[in-house]
């Protein structure tokens, strides 16, 4: 009997600046950016993982995708998991003063389908 769990895939990846998104998503990451999320985008054919992390009072902020795997859950279902970090500025940081919308944008390549299920994984 073999039981050796789902497989999983590394996917690759491409960040992409939120203003090099599609045209059929800025809207959705314009309306978004100012609260913390995490969300797959689809625009024709192509899968976009958006991750912000809300209005922050200064720069030094960031989030970042760091890994992007797949799961078969069986033979059909497909299980998309996105792991990511935050970045916060140290008290002795210099930064910007003006408020700013830490975000990332990655195309995902590769993915033909929309997942069964997504998870999103906070790194620490």
């Amino acid at each position: 009997m073999n039981s050796s769990g789902p497989k999983t895939i590394k996917v690759k990846f491409e960040s992409v600046g939120i203003n090099k998104a599609p045209e059929g998503l800025q809207a959705l990451i314009e309306r978004n950016k100012s609260m913390e999320n995490a969300m797959l985008l689809e625009d024709k054919g192509k899968y976009w993982v958006f991750l912000t992390r809300g209005l922050k009072p200064t720069g030094g902020y960031a989030v970042k995708v760091t890994e992007v795997i797949t799961e078969s859950m069986s033979s059909s279902q497909q299980r998309l998991k996105v792991f990511y970090r935050y970045t916060d500025p140290s008290p002795d940081q210099f930064v910007t003063q003006i408020m700013t919308y830490p975000t990332d944008l990655v195309l995902v390549k590769g993915l033909k389908n929309k997942p069964d299920d997504i998870v999103f994984k906070l790194m620490k």
